[in-house]
């Protein structure tokens, strides 16, 4: 039986997620290394770290109801049976006795 397991999608979001708190981190790096830092630019970083926080707290409350162990497809292969047929007084007729 093969079973592909739901807990897929959660190491997906959770590379996604991972990847938006290192385009975060690039963006404030950038933002006190190269940029001025006016009031806009602090302004829309932290509403984006803002946004982000939001997204990961009702994410966690969703996530945490649903079982990841139980699978998403799960199906059996056919048994194939295959009958050979015995072999008996096999001889090699090319070697000596």
């Amino acid at each position: 039986m093969i079973e592909i397991p739901l807990y897929i999608f959660l190491i997906v979001y959770l590379a996604l997620i991972f990847v938006c708190f290192i385009y975060l981190l690039f963006n404030f790096y950038h933002l006190f290394k190269f940029g001025s830092l006016d009031w806009e630019t602090v302004f829309a970083s932290f509403f984006f770290l803002a946004v982000l926080v939001i997204i990961l707290f009702s994410s966690y409350q969703e996530i945490i109801k649903i079982n990841w162990h139980q699978p998403i497809i799960s199906f059996k292969l056919p048994r194939i049976e295959i009958e050979i047929p015995a072999i008996t007084n096999f001889e090699l007729k090319f070697l000596p006795k």
